[in-house]
C-alpha cells in the first residue's frame, strides 16, 4: 500500500488484521529474539548516525559559499 493511500480507516483494518492472526506475532518473537542475538539495534543505530553524517557533510557541499567542515551561521 502506498502511503498517500492510507487513511485512517484503512490503517485501523491493517492495525486489527495483525492483531488477530498469531502469525504476525510468532514473526515479531523471532525478529526480537534475532535482534537482541546480534546486537541488531545497536547496529542500526550506527548505521543511521553514519546515513545523517553522510547527508550533513552532502549538504555542506551544495551550499554555495559555505567551506567544507562549515555550517551557515558558523564561523572561524
Amino acid at each position: 500500500m502506498e502511503i498517500g493511500e492510507l487513511t485512517p480507516e484503512r490503517l485501523s483494518r491493517l492495525i486489527r488484521r495483525v492483531r488477530q492472526n498469531p502469525s504476525y506475532r510468532d514473526k515479531a518473537r523471532y525478529f526480537q529474539k534475532v535482534i537482541a542475538q546480534t546486537h541488531g539495534l545497536d547496529l542500526a543505530a550506527d548505521v543511521i548516525e553514519r546515513a545523517f553524517k553522510k547527508n550533513q557533510i552532502m549538504d555542506s557541499a551544495r551550499q554555495p559559499g559555505v567551506r567544507r567542515g562549515e555550517r551557515q551561521g558558523e564561523q572561524e
